[in-house]
Protein backbone atom coordinates (compact mmCIF):
# COMPACT_ATOMS: atom_id res chain seq x y z
CA UNK A 1 0.00 0.00 0.00
CA UNK A 2 2.86 2.36 0.80
CA UNK A 3 4.39 1.64 -2.62
CA UNK A 4 1.10 2.62 -4.26
CA UNK A 5 1.02 5.97 -2.42
CA UNK A 6 4.66 6.62 -3.26
CA UNK A 7 4.00 5.88 -6.91
CA UNK A 8 0.97 8.18 -6.96
CA UNK A 9 2.96 10.95 -5.26
CA UNK A 10 5.79 10.64 -7.80
CA UNK A 11 3.36 10.78 -10.70
CA UNK A 12 1.62 13.85 -9.25
CA UNK A 13 4.96 15.59 -8.66
CA UNK A 14 6.08 14.81 -12.22
CA UNK A 15 2.87 16.18 -13.69
CA UNK A 16 3.18 19.34 -11.60
CA UNK A 17 6.77 19.91 -12.67
CA UNK A 18 5.94 19.28 -16.32
CA UNK A 19 2.93 21.61 -16.31
CA UNK A 20 4.13 24.47 -14.10
CA UNK A 21 7.86 24.55 -13.58
CA UNK A 22 9.41 23.25 -16.80
CA UNK A 23 7.74 25.76 -19.17
CA UNK A 24 8.95 28.67 -17.04
CA UNK A 25 12.48 27.31 -16.95
CA UNK A 26 12.61 26.80 -20.72
CA UNK A 27 11.11 30.21 -21.57
CA UNK A 28 13.86 32.41 -22.92
CA UNK A 29 13.76 35.98 -24.13
CA UNK A 30 12.00 36.29 -27.47
CA UNK A 31 12.85 39.96 -27.94
CA UNK A 32 16.50 39.14 -28.59
CA UNK A 33 15.52 36.59 -31.25
CA UNK A 34 12.99 38.76 -33.14
CA UNK A 35 14.12 40.38 -36.37
CA UNK A 36 12.92 41.35 -39.84
CA UNK A 37 14.68 39.92 -42.89
CA UNK A 38 13.47 40.38 -46.45
CA UNK A 39 10.17 41.82 -45.16
CA UNK A 40 9.47 38.66 -43.12
CA UNK A 41 9.49 38.31 -39.36
CA UNK A 42 12.18 35.92 -38.14
CA UNK A 43 12.60 34.27 -34.77
CA UNK A 44 16.05 32.83 -34.14
CA UNK A 45 16.63 32.19 -37.83
CA UNK A 46 13.14 30.79 -38.54
CA UNK A 47 11.47 33.05 -41.09
CA UNK A 48 7.68 33.24 -41.05
CA UNK A 49 6.35 31.90 -44.36
CA UNK A 50 4.59 34.42 -46.58
CA UNK A 51 1.40 32.37 -46.16
CA UNK A 52 1.14 33.14 -42.43
CA UNK A 53 -2.10 35.06 -41.92
CA UNK A 54 -2.76 34.36 -38.23
CA UNK A 55 -0.83 33.62 -35.08
CA UNK A 56 -1.83 32.94 -31.51
CA UNK A 57 -0.32 35.09 -28.77
CA UNK A 58 -1.09 34.53 -25.12
CA UNK A 59 -0.02 33.17 -21.77
CA UNK A 60 -0.18 29.69 -20.33
CA UNK A 61 -1.21 30.95 -16.88
CA UNK A 62 -1.33 34.18 -14.90
CA UNK A 63 2.31 33.70 -13.92
CA UNK A 64 3.47 32.76 -17.40
CA UNK A 65 5.17 31.91 -19.55
CA UNK A 66 3.80 33.67 -22.61
CA UNK A 67 3.70 31.92 -25.96
CA UNK A 68 3.56 32.65 -29.66
CA UNK A 69 2.27 29.96 -31.99
CA UNK A 70 1.73 30.01 -35.70
CA UNK A 71 -1.94 29.23 -36.22
CA UNK A 72 -2.01 25.92 -38.03
CA UNK A 73 -1.88 22.30 -36.90
CA UNK A 74 1.60 21.53 -35.69
CA UNK A 75 2.66 25.16 -36.08
CA UNK A 76 5.84 26.46 -34.52
CA UNK A 77 5.62 27.38 -30.82
CA UNK A 78 7.84 29.71 -28.83
CA UNK A 79 7.72 30.24 -25.05
CA UNK A 80 9.01 33.48 -23.57
CA UNK A 81 8.81 35.50 -20.33
CA UNK A 82 5.38 36.97 -19.63
CA UNK A 83 6.70 40.51 -19.19
CA UNK A 84 7.75 40.57 -22.88
CA UNK A 85 4.22 39.93 -24.18
CA UNK A 86 3.31 43.60 -24.91
CA UNK A 87 6.59 44.28 -26.72
CA UNK A 88 6.31 41.12 -28.84
CA UNK A 89 2.75 42.03 -29.83
CA UNK A 90 3.81 45.58 -30.71
CA UNK A 91 6.72 44.28 -32.82
CA UNK A 92 4.44 42.00 -34.82
CA UNK A 93 1.79 44.70 -35.32
CA UNK A 94 4.46 47.13 -36.49
CA UNK A 95 6.37 44.85 -38.86
CA UNK A 96 3.57 42.55 -40.06
CA UNK A 97 0.23 44.40 -39.86
CA UNK A 98 -1.28 41.89 -42.29
CA UNK A 99 -0.99 39.07 -39.72
CA UNK A 100 -4.04 38.67 -37.49
CA UNK A 101 -3.12 38.18 -33.83
CA UNK A 102 -5.47 35.83 -32.00
CA UNK A 103 -5.26 36.53 -28.25
CA UNK A 104 -5.52 33.62 -25.87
Amino acid sequence: MIAFYLCALLIAAGNYLRARVLPQLTARSLLTDLSVQDKHICIAGFSFPATVQKLVLGKQSKKGPAFLQLAWNGGQLWLFPLNELPQVEQFIRQHAPQIEIIPE
